[in-house]
């Protein structure tokens, strides 16, 4: 049985490679990632619900194992709006 420290670190490792392919995706010609976040949180909250909307979606058409990639997308948000808001308070 693996350790709830340990499910969480194997998870985010799996987030981590996601972000990175989308960053060489996405940020190319200088666009930074704050660029996205027009709105400061509440452009990151929207993109949140967007993706739990989706998961939602999925799990009621009996495909909760197609939700993965909106999970992981659900996490790496949230890192982004923890980071954007230690940034704007100057953590």
């Amino acid at each position: 049985m693996k350790l709830p420290e340990d499910i969480v670190v194997e998870q985010m490792d799996a987030v981590r490679e996601l972000v990175r392919g989308r960053t060489e995706q996405y940020d190319q010609g200088g666009v930074k990632l704050e660029d996205y976040w027009i709105f400061g949180n509440r452009s990151l909250v929207h993109e949140i619900n967007k993706k739990i909307l989706r998961v939602k979606s999925l799990i009621m058409q009996s495909k909760p194992e197609s939700a993965k990639d909106s999970l992981q997308d659900i996490i790496a948000y949230c890192c982004f709006m923890l980071d954007y808001n230690e940034k704007k308070r100057g953590d």
